[in-house]
């Protein structure tokens, strides 16, 4: 069941900008899984 929770537009462009720096860089993405993952 999904739940319609009203998020500001920054903060959505702002998880955009994250996910495609993510996704270009192999060495941020590596980091920031290390980093979740507790290593």
């Amino acid at each position: 069941m999904m739940q319609i929770v009203p998020l500001r537009p920054d903060f959505l462009i702002t998880i955009e900008i994250y996910c495609m720096t993510v996704g270009d860089s192999d060495s941020i993405s590596e980091a920031s899984v290390s980093s979740l993952a507790g290593d």
